[in-house]
């Protein structure tokens, strides 16, 4: 019993230890994400204007480096072999010839079906 309360306050200490870490670093992630959101307010005094064409510039960058990602993530498409089983211009017409041929026979009797 002892043993094993021991164990027991051991791994309850270590996942404790461990979940503050995890907060720790959140918070710190936060802190970091706040004084970044304070630099760029407090950074453009009132007044000054702002290079709207130099926004753009950077907003256009910025998707096109989002679409760039995108096309990247989509793998490889597969191609398979879609352009082989389309039937050619020449099997198009032999079989249109056959049907023809077949249309005669039909009518003139030759062909039972």
């Amino acid at each position: 019993m002892r043993y094993a309360s021991a164990y027991l306050a051991l791994g309850c200490g270590a996942v404790l230890l461990t979940r503050a870490e995890e907060n720790r670093d959140k918070l710190r992630d936060q802190n970091e994400l706040s004084n970044d959101v304070m630099v760029a307010i407090t950074s453009n005094p009132l007044g000054q204007d702002i290079d709207e064409a130099e926004l753009e510039d950077e907003l256009e960058q910025l998707q096109q480096e989002k679409l760039d990602e995108q096309i990247l993530s989509t793998g490889n498409v597969p191609v398979s072999d879609a352009v082989h089983r389309m039937p050619t211009a020449a099997s198009r017409e032999r079989k249109l010839l056959r049907c023809v041929a077949r249309v005669c026979r039909v009518s003139a009797g030759m062909d039972p079906c």
